[in-house]
Formats: structure tokens, sequence, C-alpha cells
């Protein structure tokens, strides 16, 4: 659709600044859904890594900062790669790397075998 040059200005001003707040956009979307679920356990296992030594093998930098928060802010390019289902693929992965890590990791192993330092990250 043909659009004014102004609104175009405005469009691609605002297209990646995180403006749009999860809990305001429908929840039955289901990439928003799924990419919730999977940005939930990137968030909780972030706070393990950052207690391990050998974490800088794994980083999140791949995910915009603004996601990583808890109470993320979308913006139109973020939900546009969501649609597109490459945020989404790009979160899993994270995770799965993420997850990998901790299963192999002889500190990350010890931190999560200790209830005493599990209770204390409060997840």
């Amino acid at each position: 659709y043909p659009v004014s040059d102004l609104s175009k200005q405005l469009l691609d001003s605002l297209w990646f600044q995180p403006l749009f707040h999860l809990q305001t956009l429908n929840n039955r979307v289901k990439e928003l859904e799924r990419f919730r679920e999977v940005q939930d356990q990137l968030m909780d296992i972030q706070k393990l890594l950052n207690n391990c030594r050998f974490s800088p093998q794994v980083t999140f930098d791949q995910l915009p900062a603004h996601l990583m928060q808890r109470c993320p802010l979308f913006s139109l390019d973020d939900l546009q790669r969501l649609k597109k289902g490459q945020l989404g693929s790009l979160a899993k992965t994270l995770l799965h790397t993420a997850l990998k890590h901790v299963e192999s990791c002889e500190v990350s192993t010890e931190v999560t075998s200790c209830p005493l330092v599990w209770r204390s990250m409060a997840f």
C-alpha cells in the first residue's frame, strides 16, 4: 500500500525501538507464547551461567538485550522476526547451547546439584 513519506519516516525511525510490551499484545498468539516460554528458560539459565567461569563460551549476544529482561519490550523488527520464525529458532538454539554447556560443565553441574546455591539463585 502507498504510504506517505512522513509515515514511512516514522515507521523507519521506530522499527528497531522496543516499544511493545508483551502483556499488552494478544497472548493467544502462538509464536509469542512459545517465545516467552523459551525466553523465561533463557533468563533462568543465564543466572546459572553468570556463576560459571567457563560460561563465556555461551553468550546471549545474538538476542537483542531488551529481550533478555523480565518485562521485555518488543520492537517492530522483533515482532516481524518472531512471525517469520527467526527469533524463536534463534532463542531455541541459544537455549540448547546453554543446556549442553550446563550438562557438560563441571562448575555448572556442581552449582545445579547444590541445593543451597540453587535456592539462592531465586529462579
